[in-house]
């Protein structure tokens, strides 16, 4: 979910726990919440002395937005900068928030045949994971909350390490053993021997 507005830059504004940074008067800002990442979210802000305000946004790719306000230049928005006026203009930009990158704390059982079912741990997960065992996609793969993925052994699959993907990025790899031998843990990651 993504919001656009604006806040008075002599307040504290924060968002998921990230401070909004004003230039004075009013300034816009971006905000986004990450359901179901366990991440919460992020946001930007930018503006000038002015006033600035942001009014519609539409959502792009996952991490990005459309919005479109008003800004009182001259008004910095991350790298870029505006200038040359001195009345309010009309305004319509790409922001990016960047997504969190998922970790897997966990895979349990860490071995087991093709079509067996495996419960991943770990935090970021969101709607569309995907899940690889050694680099082979996992079939049936159910996102069952921020922190907790199901997904079966898929054919093809070897030993080595399970790895969940959504648009923030690929996990750690933890360990998944094709078969049923035990595993041991590496210092790097856990995999299977």
């Amino acid at each position: 979910m993504y919001i656009t507005g604006y806040f008075p830059s002599n307040t504290n504004a924060r968002f998921a726990g990230q401070a909004l940074v004003g230039a004075g008067g009013f300034d816009a800002f971006v905000a986004a919440y990450m359901a179901g990442t366990g991440a919460g979210g992020g946001a930007v802000s930018g503006g000038g002395p002015g006033d600035d305000q942001g009014i519609g946004i539409a959502v792009g790719s996952p991490g990005s937005a459309w919005v479109g306000g008003y800004v009182a230049p001259p008004a910095t928005f991350g790298t870029t900068a505006l200038a040359g006026s001195t009345s309010q203009l009309a305004f319509l930009g790409q922001v990016l928030i960047p997504l969190p990158v998922p970790t897997l704390a966990s895979v349990a059982p860490t071995s087991g045949p093709v079509g067996s079912s495996v419960a991943l741990t770990g935090t970021g997960f969101g709607a569309g994971a995907t899940v690889s065992f050694n680099g082979v996609a996992a079939t049936g793969v159910v996102v069952n909350s921020a922190t907790s993925i199901t997904a079966t052994v898929p054919p093809g699959a070897t030993t080595g390490t399970v790895t969940v993907t959504t648009s923030g990025g690929t996990s750690n790899g933890g360990p998944h053993r094709h078969g049923a031998r035990a595993y041991r843990r590496n210092q790097h990651a856990r995999q299977y021997c």
